[in-house]
């Protein structure tokens, strides 16, 4: 039997709702067991509006680390990625610092994972999902990720693929430290993953939305 991880990043300010957790329920956990694929769960998130209501409903949760933002303000890594993210003028410090912990996290929490699954997903916590049908696409050889409908790039909060690509992924935060570019997150995403020599579908098979902390839902398409 083939087995999967599950490594969901950001914070938890949309999984805290029961309708955003019951549908990661029904088209993630369902849909693997479903394929006869057994899962485990690993996540990093932030003490911000930390919230472990339906975290705790999670059955095969292996690891969970909650990162103290203050504490990441003070290493030496997250200053220099806040100081190199320049992409556009209308970028806010803010932007920046929570652009910066997302990248710190999905670094972070690799140090904990298995190289002994068969696939990866690596999801933003947060996010409501209307579809997610990948298993079609997956092979050894390629990755799969949503099609962000926004921008010219990729989706930067769903990737897909073996151990290799995934750590790949998960440690842009490597890549943005250099700071020798003028890229928006999901050019800088896409560039990130060509450079690195690995091959990718995006399909409207995999379809996720943004939920704000209010319970507000932004469609992505």
């Amino acid at each position: 039997m083939q087995k999967c991880c599950i490594i969901y990043w950001g914070l938890i300010r949309g999984f805290k709702y029961d309708f955003v957790y019951e549908t990661h329920r029904d088209k993630i956990y369902n849909y693997l067991e479903k394929n006869d694929i057994e899962y485990d769960i690993y996540i990093v998130t932030n003490d911000a509006d930390y919230d472990d209501c339906n975290i705790k409903k999670l059955k095969n949760l292996k690891k969970i680390c909650v990162l103290s933002l203050e504490e990441i303000n003070q290493t030496e890594i997250f200053k220099t990625l806040v100081n190199n993210f320049n992409f556009h003028s209308h970028f806010t410090n803010d932007s920046k610092k929570f652009l910066s912990y997302c990248y710190f996290n999905r670094k972070y929490i690799m140090k904990y994972i298995p190289d002994t699954y068969n696939f990866y997903i690596s999801l933003d916590i947060q996010h409501l999902i209307e579809k997610f049908d990948f298993l079609k696409y997956l092979t050894n050889s390629t990755s799969v990720l949503s099609n962000y409908h926004k921008q010219t790039g990729v989706n930067p909060r769903v990737f897909i693929g073996d151990y290799r690509n995934t750590k790949i992924y998960n440690s842009i935060a490597d890549y943005a430290l250099l700071g020798n570019y003028s890229h928006n997150p999901e050019s800088l995403l896409k560039y990130y993953l060509q450079v690195n020599n690995i091959n990718f579908i995006e399909t409207d098979d995999i379809l996720i939305h943004r939920v704000r902390a209010c319970g507000m839902i932004l469609k992505d398409n």
